[in-house]
């Protein structure tokens, strides 16, 4: 009985082997097939992701390629096709290259100070405002330049309203202080000069010229610079290349820079100016010929 019944229980034993085999079989396989099913979906949306992805790439690396092309194109026609420059101005020392010098000019520099009471005391002309007076005009006019002994200002040229010089009575002086009738003089002086410009009955200014005549006369009241004496001496010069100019007949220009512009009591003109435009350089070899 016993070994009937453990026969059965051994048969039950492999019976459920069995199913649960044949269970195992048949789920695997489903999964199987749900897996081999899903499968070339799955591989063919990746060849279609990698494929529309690959003709992105392609496309985009030469779509920019047109923009280049036309980039290119106008940097090289703007490199062609340069709009004209203006003339630049002369350099200072090649104005008068061509003057006859078989008759050489001779400039006089007066030194005028002042003896009166000034807001700043007695104002004597600087040995350097004078040496760079001289050279800026060696340098643009190609003249002699003789320096005379100090002088004081004169009386009749005092404005006492505003404590400073009129400078048409100081140019009608210097005319008498020129050493000879053929030449010119320029007066240098450090305390305020004006005249009538205008509206204005007694406007400041840097410097004035008879045009044409003899005399002009520049003060450096005006032109001092806290930055430094270099710019302090390249205004003097500019000044009084300027003032001569009107001696020789230049009235003022409008070209932007050039030596003969108005400042309009601004000393940045003075400081922009950078030599004499190739009008005002034509007409002063006419003239110094």
């Amino acid at each position: 009985m016993s070994s009937l019944d453990s026969g059965a229980r051994h048969m039950r034993r492999q019976c459920r082997s069995q199913e649960s085999e044949a269970s195992n079989l048949h789920g695997s396989g489903r999964r199987g097939d749900h897996t081999l099913q899903a499968l070339p979906d799955r591989l063919w949306l990746s060849e279609a992701n990698s494929s529309d992805w690959a003709v992105r790439r392609q496309t985009g690396r030469y779509q920019w390629l047109p923009i280049l092309i036309l980039c290119i194109f106008a940097i090289s026609l703007a490199g062609c096709v340069r709009p004209p420059r203006p003339l630049p101005p002369a350099r200072a020392n090649d104005v008068v290259a061509e003057q006859n010098q078989s008759t050489p000019r001779t400039i006089y520099i007066q030194p005028l100070e002042s003896l009166r009471a000034q807001p700043l005391g007695a104002r004597r002309v600087r040995k350097e405002a004078v040496d760079e007076a001289a050279s800026a005009i060696e340098a643009t006019y190609k003249v002699k330049v003789v320096v005379l002994p100090t002088k004081p200002l004169p009386d009749a040229a005092y404005y006492k309203p505003r404590r400073r010089y009129r400078a048409e009575k100081l140019l009608s002086a210097l005319e008498g202080m020129m050493p000879s009738g053929e030449d010119k003089i320029v007066g240098l002086t450090e305390v305020d000069i004006s005249t009538t410009k205008g509206e204005y009955p007694d406007w400041g200014i840097f410097g004035l010229g008879n045009m044409p005549g003899q005399a002009c006369v520049v003060s450096t009241w005006r032109l001092s610079s806290r930055k430094s004496q270099q710019i302090f001496r390249k205004r003097l010069g500019k000044v009084i290349v300027h003032e001569l100019g009107h001696t020789f007949g230049l009235d003022h220009c409008p070209v932007r820079g050039c030596l003969m512009e108005d400042a309009r009591g601004r000393v940045s003109t003075v400081d922009r100016e950078t030599g004499f435009c190739e009008s005002c350089r034509k007409r002063l070899r006419e003239v110094l010929r």
